[in-house]
């Protein structure tokens, strides 16, 4: 009686061991799971960007104005991107000798850049080409009777320019990543040639932030 007692008390016990072992090695193993390799991202960003004309002021002294875009990222490979988009950005420009001066030129500007990238998880830089597009300006219209927009100004409004970038991406939910980023630009064409004057090319750098959807 008493081994029959042992022998049902003892059945339980060694189902729960075996359960409990079986439990611990299947947890221990490590887990064969891939994420989502997803090839694509879209982004929007804000922008403050220092660009001004480096020939007639130094740079310390233009304004760093606000502007916004859209871009888009294509994975090439782990580590290789192609970058695009469209921005909005303004160029100054000064003929005043003085720093405290109303900047007289104001430029509205369309960029699209070409741009390869180098991407890790959390850290990534950029190089390449940016097209801008110039579709207005403003000026103060009594600043030097020679310095008439429509006489002495031959504008270009396509100028080709290029541009290096460095930025931190951090994952915030799944998809999304916030997108931090530095980077300074440079004409390679020149915009334009004022009378009497040195052609003209803007140079600047600044800071983007916004986030980016992968897809």
């Amino acid at each position: 009686m008493g081994q029959k007692v042992i022998c049902k008390g003892f059945l339980p016990v060694m189902m729960l061991v075996l359960l409990i072992s079986i439990s611990v090695k299947c947890f221990s193993q490590p887990v064969n799971f891939t994420p989502p390799d997803y090839k694509n991202s879209f982004g929007v960003r804000v922008t403050q960007f220092r660009i001004g004309a480096t020939q007639t002021q130094p740079l310390k002294y233009y304004d760093a104005l606000l502007g916004f875009g859209v871009s888009y990222d294509r994975k090439l490979t782990r580590l290789i991107h192609i970058e695009s988009g469209l921005y909005y950005l303004r160029k100054q420009l000064d003929f005043d000798s003085s720093p405290t001066a109303v900047f007289p030129y104001e430029f509205y500007n369309l960029r699209l850049p070409i741009l390869f990238k180098l991407s890790t998880t959390y850290l990534y830089s950029t190089i390449g080409f940016n097209l801008d597009y110039m579709f207005k300006y403003s000026f103060i219209t009594d600043f030097y009777n020679y310095h008439k927009v429509d006489n002495d100004f031959d504008f270009k409004p396509f100028v080709l320019g290029g541009s290096l970038n460095a930025g931190v991406q951090i994952p915030v939910i799944e998809r999304f990543l916030l997108n931090i980023e530095a980077g300074i630009t440079q004409d390679i064409t020149t915009f334009f040639t004022p009378q009497y004057h040195f052609p003209i090319k803007f140079s600047g750098y600044g800071y983007s932030a916004g986030m980016s959807y992968k897809f």
